[in-house]
This record gives structure tokens, sequence and C-alpha cells, in this order.
């Protein structure tokens, strides 16, 4: 009970987790996450706690593991990649504006993050599915701003087409009912 059979714990929960033995590598992380021979291990232990479920497509219990590593290491060596994999853990669970949240944090305050790109690109998704067109059109624009071969290969400029044909009847709709509306008396007539 040791730093070295901590180590030992944190090998042998990996040599579980690649048999897909996710219950035994859990159990193992968990005991090298509670150690306070060595912080920088106990903190792999938590993310990889985490990553456990996430592998396992267990997801809730992902998300919720991912949240206890934030809590406990808000500037951890892993807190971009525990953001990033609760909004995939949450967008999974259908659970879209929980996952939105998590890639906006993401990218404000881990601006040169590998995970940046990804997490904007899920981003340009989520807006759109929530038909947020405008919120979509800017991030797909800031992609393409920042990082243009990757938005390019991952055919961003599509989607800059599509989002701007929807904004423009979207707003079209809405400049129409505004019209109708201010016709129709505003709010002074029950047809307004």
């Amino acid at each position: 009970n040791d730093s070295y059979g901590m180590k030992c714990r944190f090998y042998t929960a990996e040599i579980l987790l690649n048999k897909k033995d996710y219950a035994g590598a859990d159990k193992l992380f968990a005991e090298v996450e509670k150690n306070s021979f060595d912080k920088v291990l106990a903190e792999h232990g938590s993310y990889r706690r985490a990553e456990v479920f996430y592998l396992a497509n267990q997801f809730d219990e992902a998300a919720q593991r991912f949240v206890s590593y934030r809590k406990k290491y808000p500037n951890g060596i892993y807190a971009d990649s525990a953001l990033y994999f609760n909004g995939e853990s949450l967008k999974r669970l259908n659970k879209i504006d929980n996952a939105i949240l998590c890639y906006e944090v993401l990218v404000q305050q881990f601006s040169k993050s590998t995970f940046k790109f990804s997490a904007l690109a899920e981003l340009v998704l989520l807006y759109k599915e929530k038909q947020e067109y405008e919120a979509a059109l800017k991030t797909a624009n800031q992609l393409m701003k920042e990082n243009r071969q990757q938005a390019l290969l991952s055919d961003m400029d599509s989607h800059i087409r599509d989002l701007e044909a929807l904004t423009l009847d979207v707003n079209q709709r809405i400049s129409e009912l505004e019209s109708k509306y201010q016709k129709a008396g505003e709010v002074k007539t029950v047809t307004g």
C-alpha cells in the first residue's frame, strides 16, 4: 500500500481496460484515485474512471465522472479533455443544451486545446439541430477563420452555405411576420 503499489494498480487497471473488464478496471482506478502517495497518479486515476464508462458506452455514468474529475481538478492535465468527453456523453444522452454548454466552456477556457476544433464542429451541428442558425453560422465561420484547412476537410464550407440559406430564410420569415403583425394593428387589435 505504497506509491509502487499504486502504480501497479494503475497499470493493472489499464490491462483490465484493454481486456474490456470495465468493472475491474474501475475498481483499481478508484483505489489509485484515492491514494495520497502520488497526486499526479491520483488525477490520472480519476480521469481514467470517467473514460472507462465512456468506453463502455455508459454515458450517464461517464458524464457524472467527467463532472467529478472537473470539480476536483478544474485546471488539471485533462480538464479540456474532460469537458469535451463530458459534452460527447451528454450529446449521446440527447441532453443537447448541456452538451453545448460543455463545448462552449471548453472553447472559452481552453483556446489552445487540441479539442477546440472538434468542440466548435460539434457546436455547429448542435446549434443547427436546435435551429439556432445564426449561432451555427457564426461558429462555422470562426472554424474557417481559425483553421481553414481542417475546416475544408470536414466539409465546413457546405455547412456554411446551408446555414447562410437557412439564416436568410428565417430572417425573411421574421420580416414577413413582423409586417403582418404591424398591418394587423400590433397589440392594439385582436388580430395583431
